[in-house]
């Protein structure tokens, strides 16, 4: 508990939310390692640019694994073509964290954007 805390959430994430966290991954192990051969085989330069299309950056300010940083990079890199939002108190793990949030923002971005 203590190295997700300290590695993919925000401070102020309930334990009770890492551990339910903690306890999913349990039992997936088969998505994990799909997750970490498309990884491996997925080069940086091929995804980093979002093609042509625009983009939504969600950004957890207290993400350790994806610095705040990156998402400012994208939005400088990419300028009109990216939308950043910046989620407060959220670590690598936002989707647990802030899922009620994760989906206002998305959908916000749909619906704004005509998708």
């Amino acid at each position: 508990m203590k190295l997700a805390r300290a590695s993919l959430f925000s401070p102020k994430t309930a334990a009770s939310v890492i551990l339910k966290y903690l306890d999913s991954r349990r039992g997936s192990k088969d998505g994990q390692a799909v997750a970490r051969a498309a990884n491996r085989k997925t080069m940086l330069e091929d995804w980093w640019g979002a093609g042509s299309s625009q983009s939504l950056v969600i950004q957890g300010l207290n993400d350790l694994i994806a610095p705040k940083e990156n998402g400012r990079n994208l939005l400088n890199k990419l300028a009109g073509r990216v939308t950043l939002a910046e989620l407060e108190n959220a670590g690598h793990a936002m989707i647990v964290e802030q899922t009620d949030k994760l989906a206002e923002i998305i959908s916000g971005f749909v619906n704004s954007s005509g998708r």
